[in-house]
């Protein structure tokens, strides 16, 4: 339990990539950190090299996404115009896996490739755990 809360603790300072996006943001980046550190247990060393990478490709893949946000879909759009959508979309999911590619090669210089599964897997885990207190918050029954 102490290794978790000293390695969380670390992992919140390493992250340095925690923007102004208000206190739930940050908590959430935070808690995120913590989760991941755990379930990865990455070591003081591997956290300071893992963290810069992981939150300079999370903050790329956040501005494709962004590039990509659209208006409602509308009853009156064009065929050609739903078209220029759906490529758009595709060029913008490449663009993700090519860095996920790139940013894995890199982190691979920090943490070990089974680690590097477990992330992915970690990263799935605290999306679920996310949506569950959301859902409890709200109220939503399953």
């Amino acid at each position: 339990m102490t290794r978790f809360i000293l390695l969380s603790i670390l992992g919140i300072f390493l992250t340095g990539q925690i923007s102004a996006q208000g206190k739930r943001g940050d908590r959430i980046k935070a808690m995120k950190v913590a989760f991941i550190t755990d379930k990865l247990e990455l070591t003081p060393e591997e956290s300071q090299n893992f963290w810069p990478i992981y939150n300079e490709l999370s903050s790329k893949l956040r501005e494709i996404r962004k590039s990509l946000k659209r208006e409602p879909l509308q009853e009156n759009i064009s065929d050609a115009e739903a078209m220029d959508f759906i490529n758009k979309k595709f060029d913008a999911d490449q663009k993700e896996l090519d860095l996920k590619k790139e940013y894995t090669l890199r982190m691979k210089s920090a943490i070990s490739p089974i680690k590097l599964i477990r992330l992915q897997e970690a990263e799935k885990q605290f999306k679920r755990e996310l949506l569950k207190h959301a859902k409890e918050k709200m109220g939503v029954k399953n």
